[in-house]
């Protein structure tokens, strides 16, 4: 017994070693992995840019190709576009995740964000600006997509002609672009920061420009479709609800039936039992009326 217990905490002891390496090896190949994946992501994103960049200054874009645009003029309209857009989407969601915060908390120490809550907050502004917001937004992707959209057959770099079509005919280096830095960037971190986000200038001048912009009235053809989609949805939440009244109803007429029939049955019951107890001297300790046997189903399964 003495060499039973002896060699007990040296299993467990080797058990937990094996767990521990297994984990260490799993967690080692996971690093490398998100490692392998992130270097990837760098390298396609940098050359993307690279890809670009080298398209515009060749003259080999929409812009600056066919609309005689200069090349620089065009990469400053691009980085540009990309800065904005990264603005107005980080501030989206700035803007509906502050709602429910109390202005009064940062109005002294982001004074900027403040401006921008105050008026984007007031009644139902939050809707005009979202529709004015995505106005701009997709301004400005097309002009992007305007600035260094690819002519056909271009070449840069001296690659070869499937990669060409690929990054330059099939606009991924653009839409890689668009997405990490006007998007993907400026969302995560405003996730982590909101009000940092928004207390700039350039964020309080876009948000009085979406207001501005959904004033003009070009897009309130959108209330309209609200008007219907909320018509729809409050004709189906009303037969709904008809629908479980109506179950209501029957579970109570159900229920009143059911006490009517319990009732009858309990003053049959006492009548018979009184009659018996009438005929008979002796009487039993437990009444009648209160045998199992005799008391209906729904006081058998909750009094009983």
């Amino acid at each position: 017994m003495a060499t039973d217990t002896a060699t007990l905490p040296s299993t467990s002891t080797s058990a937990d070693e094996e767990q521990r390496g297994s984990g260490s090896c799993s967690s080692f190949w996971g690093k490398v992995l998100s490692g392998t994946k992130m270097t990837c992501s760098i390298v396609l994103i940098l050359f993307s840019v690279v890809v670009v960049s080298v398209a515009i200054f060749t003259k080999q874009t929409v812009a600056t190709a066919e609309y005689g645009v200069h090349p620089i003029v065009a990469l400053c309209v691009f980085w540009f576009s990309m800065a904005w857009l990264a603005i107005l989407e980080g501030g989206l969601n700035a803007m509906v995740g502050l709602q429910p915060i109390p202005k009064d908390l940062y109005k002294t120490s982001h004074h900027k964000a403040y401006l921008c809550t105050r008026a984007a907050h007031r009644g139902n502004q939050i809707e005009r600006f979202i529709v004015g917001r995505q106005y701009l937004d997709l301004t400005i992707v097309f002009t992007t997509s305007f600035m260094v959209s690819a002519i056909d057959n271009a070449q840069v770099l001296g690659l070869p002609q499937i990669v060409n079509d690929i990054f330059l005919g099939g606009d991924l280096a653009v839409i890689l672009c668009t997405i990490v830095f006007g998007q993907l960037v400026s969302v995560i971190n405003c996730s982590h920061s909101m009000l940092d986000y928004i207390n700039n200038w350039c964020m309080v001048a876009s948000t009085y420009l979406a207001l501005f912009v959904e004033a003009t009235g070009i897009l309130h053809a959108v209330y309209f479709v609200q008007i219907i989609f909320t018509k729809i949805a409050n004709r189906n939440k009303h037969k709904k609800n008809k629908s479980k009244s109506n179950v209501l109803k029957r579970k109570q007429s159900d229920v009143m039936d059911g006490n009517s029939t319990s009732d009858a049955n309990s003053d049959s019951h006492s009548e018979t039992s009184r009659s018996r107890n009438n005929e008979s001297s002796s009487s039993s300790s437990i009444p009648e009326e209160l045998e199992p046997a005799d008391m209906p189903l729904w006081k058998r399964i909750f009094f009983w």
